[in-house]
């Protein structure tokens, strides 16, 4: 099953056009170096408007999450990344059991 389909996928002024499928299962590692983008490619499949060129999309089950590296919770404060993934943070995906996507 297909996690994330990318086709000739740029984004704008940050990095080639690349092709990737990723299915369930694997792991990434997203690399690069300052400024190349990997931050925003994470916003992307997190559902934050990034411009782009190409193609992709998340799989039919896929229900993406984004833990950014500044983030602005109270209710996290004191928390660790683990403790949140683990126990949730009492949103939606805590709520209905909804798989989570480990990105």
């Amino acid at each position: 099953m297909r996690a994330i389909t990318c086709e000739e996928l740029e984004l704008t002024g940050l990095m080639k056009p690349f092709s990737r499928e990723i299915f369930f299962g694997d792991r990434v590692a997203v690399l690069g170096s300052n400024g190349s983008g990997k931050s925003h490619f994470l916003r992307l499949l997190g559902g934050d408007d990034v411009r782009t060129t190409g193609a992709w999309k998340l799989g039919a089950r896929v229900v993406p999450g984004l833990f950014a590296q500044t983030h602005e919770h109270p209710e996290w404060i004191g928390r660790t990344l683990v403790d949140v993934l683990w126990h949730g943070e009492g949103g939606r995906a805590a709520r209905t059991g909804a798989p989570r996507c480990p990105c």
